[in-house]
């Protein structure tokens, strides 16, 4: 099992009260709540500089688009159309996709992208199940450990919080992590990068 800047363990300090409010149910129809989510995408799309009044409300959560200050949305999705960025997709979608906003904000309410130790745990029960299963078999299975690629800059995952929160949930023996030099838009800006990873993670079973 491979995660590369997996949420999950993002701890709630991490949430501001607007982010908290904007990905809440019940509390406001789901008009207003969409109005909140497109007007805070529309700025993180655009090219001039946050202002210190946008700074707890541009604040990331896991999954987010970062705040305009990052290099996220800067990144080149496509070396055949080097000129089509995030913050350009993202400006499309806003425009053309009309259920670009829903989709948005379900993926951040339901991801989930916090509290989820106890799943992370079954992993680590579930790992402990497959060891004790070969016994003194010589061959041992890929999915001995959990390889969890990160990046050193990413404004959203906490690196070393997360290493602190997988060892717990994972059991140190059963994870093995690759820090890199990237954000959060890691699988995007060092794709190759990552594939040589998991491809020695594989070869050192």
């Amino acid at each position: 099992m491979t995660h590369a800047s997996p949420g999950g363990l993002i701890r709630p300090h991490h949430f501001n009260r607007f982010n908290k409010l904007l990905y809440s149910t019940g509390l406001f129809p789901e008009w207003i709540l969409g109005w909140l989510a497109r007007r805070k995408l529309s700025g993180n799309t655009a090219s001039t500089p946050a202002t210190s009044e946008d700074a707890d409300a541009d604040a990331p959560v896991a999954g987010e688009i970062p705040p305009r200050k990052d290099t996220f949305s800067a990144a080149v999705l496509s070396k055949r159309r080097p000129e089509m960025t995030v913050a350009k997709a993202v400006a499309w979608q806003l425009q053309y996709h009309q259920g670009f906003i829903s989709s948005y904000t379900s993926s951040i309410r339901y991801g989930p992208i916090s509290t989820q130790h106890e799943e992370w745990r079954r992993i680590s029960r579930q790992l402990a199940a497959q060891k004790s299963c070969i016994g003194n078999l010589d061959e041992k299975p890929h999915s001995d450990k959990v390889l969890i690629v990160c990046g050193r800059s990413d404004p959203i995952i906490n690196v070393e919080e997360l290493m602190e929160d997988a060892k717990e949930t994972l059991g140190p023996e059963n994870v093995r992590f690759e820090v890199c030099d990237a954000g959060h838009d890691l699988p995007i800006t060092i794709s190759q990068e990552i594939v040589s990873h998991i491809w020695k993670f594989w070869e050192s079973k």
